[in-house]
């Protein structure tokens, strides 16, 4: 997506294309006031600080204002959670949200947090998590009438979950799409009973549109710094929308049983729990065992660049991920080069480069370099050309893993446990899955891996590389990988694998020591089993080789689908990733044997 066209004037932002300022400077220069007095207060936020859950929606995310200001009254004022779903169709760029932060870093304690975690320009749901798991931002990049058809979709329409809605798009004669009486009429079926609306125009066909989408509409005096703004409360819906999913829940759930305790488990219970969910996770290995104890796991995308719903899965999980595994202790922001290997990866390479317009500097989550460029940025000698993921990471498994269940909301048991149709439950490993009575059609393999380390004295490599090798330095050593291992290796023929795809990267002389070894689960398509599997059972498994960045985003997914919240992934990434795929193929060509490694 193309950023927003910002000006600023005397400190507040404005917008050329619209004519307009994204707040007013008469109130006062950083605009907390404005968003007080015409949103915040008039949509009588504080009758529902006694909720567990308020859930907020705007359209026209803007600076993010809006959300920064409700977000600190949530946090100082209430012991509730907060939801806050936002559509933004002119997204800012890197520097717009450095500079609103610099701005308001003192005034707002999550203005430099939203800073470092603002979404990328790329069209779609975007979703992060602050103070611990109890905010929650869903932004959707796009039309708001294409985010409000998903978002309704989502929600259940017999028991809308919208408490108060901003209205926050620019003057309606000067972005009149925003205010139409359709999308106000979705508006009104997606909130609830008593739900407000708020918006700063008093203009008269607003008006009109707000009370024939179910809203009685009051004017709010707002002098001395604007005459009147308009507020909505919702009446009892007289011809209420039927749900066209009778399988979505209505209400949360309170008790959650997971079974494994590895990074998918790990990461679902944390979500289950921050949302205030009792959840029970199951492993009689112990947290991080299989290809979780892996300790120098790389979280970098393994991009595509072809459109398809496995492409912007894997995108959308690693922006996800990089964002919400960050506040864990195991968490290492180093950045990751991807280093093609051969010529024969040229044409890939271009198409990833031109499809993602990684040459514009907005898009600066994705640089591409020549290997003479990688070289003489990183003093590391390379002959490839490269791309660079400036917010690619390493991942201590095991830290992480055990940070994820260090949470007052989950216990965890060393046990297999049961599976009990009466109880929400979630199937979160490979071993389990493969012994599930009557689950046998899940094509899931395991695959075995292995890391050596290599001890040296001269230091060949300043970052993580991944492509034909896996290579995580750090001082005075480098962990080489990995193998995959469909039966097991020889111990001496898996070090030579290693040893040889990552040479490069490894001085003339260094020692070997040790060697961790861990077993991925890898589906028969390669894709993660992320869905329902029966009534109650649900499943996030066979991530594979990208469970760091798979793991964190399944469970966003499944959390959001359980709970009612904005919707995580496109429908198209559902179908993708839904367990009952392989049935569906297997009607035609029969079950693939898993093999075992």
């Amino acid at each position: 997506m193309a950023p927003a066209e910002i000006q600023w004037r005397d400190g507040c932002p404005y917008a050329p294309t619209y004519d307009d300022t994204y707040y007013s400077e008469h109130y006062d220069q950083l605009g907390i006031d404005e968003v007080r007095r015409v949103f915040l207060q008039p949509a009588h936020l504080e009758e529902r600080a006694h909720q567990d859950v308020i859930t907020v929606a705007e359209l026209g995310f803007g600076t993010g204002l809006n959300f920064l200001v409700t977000a600190d009254w949530v946090a100082q004022e209430t012991s509730a959670r907060l939801n806050f779903i936002s559509f933004e169709s002119h997204p800012l760029a890197t520097a717009d949200w450095t500079r609103c932060a610099d701005l308001r870093g003192d005034a707002l304690d999550l203005a430099r947090a939203l800073s470092k975690a603002a979404p990328p320009l790329l069209t779609g749901w975007h979703h992060r998590v602050f103070a611990d798991g109890r905010i929650r931002l869903s932004i959707y990049h796009g039309g708001a009438d294409e985010g409000l058809d998903l978002l309704a979709q989502s929600l259940n329409a017999n028991d809308p979950r919208i408490d108060a809605w901003y209205l926050d798009g620019f003057a309606p004669d000067r972005n009149p799409e925003m205010w139409t009486e359709p999308l106000l009429q979705r508006i009104g079926q997606l909130t609830r009973s008593g739900g407000h609306i708020a918006t700063f125009t008093a203009a008269g066909r607003v008006r009109r549109a707000m009370l024939s989408a179910g809203f009685d509409v009051t004017k709010v005096d707002q002098r001395p710094n604007k005459r009147e703004s308009l507020l909505g409360k919702k009446t009892a819906d007289k011809n209420p929308t039927q749900n066209q999913n009778t399988e979505r829940p209505t209400r949360a759930v309170h008790n959650v049983a997971i079974h494994g305790a590895g990074i998918a488990g790990a990461s679902l219970a944390r979500h289950f729990a921050d949302a205030g969910e009792a959840v029970t996770v199951y492993d009689p290995e112990g947290p991080a065992s299989g290809a979780s104890s892996i300790r120098q796991a790389i979280l970098h995308p393994r991009l595509l660049g072809d459109g398809t719903p496995v492409g912007a899965y894997r995108l959308a999980a690693f922006h996800y991920a990089t964002n919400y595994l960050s506040r864990f202790k195991g968490y290492s922001q180093t950045g990751v080069l991807h280093v093609e290997s051969d010529d024969q990866h040229q044409p890939k390479f271009d198409r990833v480069v031109d499809f993602y317009d990684a040459d514009a500097e907005t898009q600066d989550w994705l640089i591409p370099l020549s290997a003479e460029e990688a070289t003489d940025k990183f003093s590391t000698q390379l002959q490839n050309q490269t791309l660079f993921f400036p917010q690619g990471a390493v991942i201590d498994l095991p830290i992480i893993c055990a940070e994820l269940l260090d949470h007052p909301n989950i216990e965890v048991r060393s046990e297999a446990g049961s599976v009990d149709s009466t109880v929400t439950t979630y199937i979160c490993t490979a071993v389990a899955a493969n012994t599930l009575p009557g689950f046998e059609w899940l094509e899931m393999n395991r695959v075995a891996g292995r890391l050596h380390e290599v001890h040296h004295a001269e230091t060949v490599l300043s970052i993580p590389i991944v492509g034909n090798g896996y290579a995580v330095p750090s001082s005075g050593s480098t962990m080489v990988g990995s193998t995959y291992e469909y039966s097991p290796w020889d111990d001496q023929d898996a070090l030579d694998h290693n040893l040889r795809e990552n040479s490069p990267y490894l001085p003339s002389q260094f020692e070997v020591g040790q060697h961790q070894r861990g077993v991925r689960a890898l589906t028969s398509d390669r894709n993660p089993i992320v869905g329902r599997l029966g009534k109650n059972l649900w499943m996030s498994a066979g991530h594979g080789s990208i469970g760091t960045s798979s793991a964190p985003y399944a469970a966003a997914i499944l959390t959001h689908q359980l709970l009612g919240l904005a919707p995580v992934a496109s429908d198209d990434e559902l179908m993708m990733l839904d367990p009952h795929r392989f049935k569906e193929r297997q009607q035609r060509r029969g079950l693939l044997t898993p093999k075992k490694g």
